[in-house]
């Protein structure tokens, strides 16, 4: 069985940047592979910078957008024997997410995949209280983002 990934939008501007729901389900499903190898079910919600909003000042109680969201499932859940493991949902504001690539310097799609995958390093039961475990997580998000942006080169469209 792979990976399954359910990728959607919502409260997005017109005419404003949508990477291809392929596009995003293949770089998540090749940094849930390099992650963690069993496959695994989560969903991808890509958003504007007011639902974005919304959802941080609801469930974090921080009134203002962020960039990347993660809503994991119970342990119990992410040890569950079935066929594809339930993982959790992951929300992203590509509005924010182009505001960063901008100010780094780097092409959108990269950030976009650096935000997915810290977001899946999280549903995998990663966290960055410390400094330390903030910089190893990058570390590993970096490498995430390598090896999936080079799956997807190799295996589908070359444009955004």
């Amino acid at each position: 069985m792979t990976t399954s990934i359910d990728v959607r939008y919502a409260g997005l501007p017109p005419g404003s940047w949508r990477p291809s729901r392929s596009r995003v389900a293949s770089l998540v499903s090749a940094m849930v592979r390099a992650a963690d190898a069993a496959p695994a079910e989560l969903s991808v919600l890509l958003v504007g910078d007011s639902v974005m909003r919304a959802l941080n000042r609801r469930h974090r109680r921080i009134d203002r957008t962020t960039d990347v969201l993660s809503f994991g499932l119970p342990r119990a859940a992410l040890r569950a024997h079935r066929p594809a493991r339930p993982l959790g949902d992951l929300v992203v504001s590509l509005p924010t997410c182009l505001r960063q690539a901008r100010a780094e310097g780097s092409p959108p799609l990269r950030r976009l995949a650096h935000l997915l995958a810290h977001g899946i390093l999280h549903l995998l039961g990663r966290d960055h209280r410390t400094p330390a475990a903030f910089a190893r997580m990058e570390r590993l998000a970096g490498r995430l983002v390598d090896v999936a942006l080079g799956a997807a080169a190799r295996h589908s469209e070359t444009r955004v």
